[in-house]
């Protein structure tokens, strides 16, 4: 599944030169006639992303199907049914906690199948922890979708189109919550996850903020790689492609990459520059790249939702994922060596922390 996941990242290099491009000639356009914005040059000046895609139906319906999603651990998720637009779509989500409201975050990694499972529980590798485990913490309620087609759901994906509906109508069921603070639910995705996130935040305002983790702007920036078949109208790809409707954003926005290859680092200043006055923030993140941002960049934004509940948007600053990159090893003592002296390197930011590596020294021996 990580190999699938991979492969979303990036598409070959000519079809991300005509992807940049395209917003170049857009700009050029915008620029050229007065008055004229990127969302009336593309779709006939809607005034949202939903008055954009109102009337359209899609011609894109892709394989799906599968069994329903395994059970998960019973102390991290609940196995729930929401109330998708199709019908009755599977997700996990936090058990409820008997602590009051709190806020509550849905969460979508990236891949072309949005189904759910092991992987969101699965010990994985710092550098590329798909699992969104740095949003696990006691004030937030997480929520797992999965979307139209995948599993044994209603529906058939259609590849970054009616699955932002799904995604939006699992935010809404988040907010029913006994547990969930309505005013309070945040959007995280990941790359894919994160571009489908872009285009929620497009289509509505009741986000209290989105963080999108390594987007891209069109679904064309995927390739052959992709899901958008080819010898499509314009307008499928166009209602697919946030970077060329940015400035219709309605939730407040942080785009967040890192700038180490592999990564689509190119397009941050491309987003930038298209997001107009929309209430977008964009953030490269250097010494990461499009994988290990992810570990960091959720802890960050958990902290930081727990922290401002009551203040607004939550803030996060690029220093404060880098500082936090490092895996930190918390052991200060180890098994059989006595009370150890207290560790002052615990009170150093964490990215001073001494690294240890424990490792079992009958299978190293013969490396």
């Amino acid at each position: 599944m990580l190999t699938c996941y991979r492969r979303a990242l990036g598409s070959p290099m000519a079809t991300r030169a005509r992807s940049l491009l395209r917003y170049l000639a857009i700009g050029f356009l915008v620029t050229s006639i007065a008055g004229v914005s990127v969302a009336s040059l593309i779709a006939g000046g809607p005034g949202s992303l939903t008055e954009a895609r109102s009337g359209f139906v899609t011609s894109v319906h892709l394989a799906g199907g599968g069994p329903p999603p395994e059970p998960p651990p019973e102390e991290l998720f609940e196995r729930v049914k929401y109330p998708a637009p199709l019908g009755e779509s599977w997700a996990y989500v936090s058990p409820p906690s008997r602590e009051g409201r709190r806020a509550g975050v849905v969460y979508v990694h990236g891949g072309f199948d949005w189904s759910i499972g092991a992987l969101s529980w699965s010990c994985l590798p710092r550098e590329n922890d798909q699992s969104g485990r740095g949003l696990w913490r006691d004030e937030i309620a997480l929520m797992l979708p999965s979307f139209r087609g995948n599993h044994d759901n209603p529906g058939e994906p259609e590849c970054l189109y009616g699955e932002v509906d799904d995604l939006i109508a699992a935010a809404d069921y988040l907010a029913t919550r006994p547990d969930v603070d309505p005013d309070q639910v945040y959007l995280v995705g990941h790359s894919t996850g994160a571009t489908l996130a872009l285009l929620a935040a497009q289509m509505t305002d009741r986000f209290r903020g989105v963080f999108a983790i390594g987007p891209v702007g069109s679904i064309e920036d995927y390739g052959e790689g992709g899901c958008l078949p080819r010898g499509l109208r314009m307008k499928e790809s166009v209602l697919r492609a946030p970077m060329e409707l940015l400035e219709l954003t309605r939730s407040p926005t942080v785009i967040i990459e890192g700038t180490t290859q592999p990564s689509n680092s190119d397009l941050l200043p491309l987003f930038e520059r298209y997001r107009g006055d929309a209430p977008i923030e964009v953030l490269g993140v250097p010494g990461l790249d499009h994988f290990s941002v992810l570990a960091p960049a959720t802890e960050v934004i958990a902290r930081a939702i727990s922290r401002n509940r009551d203040s607004g948007r939550p803030f996060i600053d690029v220093q404060d994922i880098v500082d936090v990159a490092p895996q930190p090893c918390d052991v200060s003592r180890l098994e059989g060596t006595g009370t150890a002296e207290p560790a002052t390197w615990v009170e150093r930011p964490p990215a001073q922390w001494p690294q240890m590596v424990l490792t079992n020294e009958a299978q190293f021996s013969e490396r």
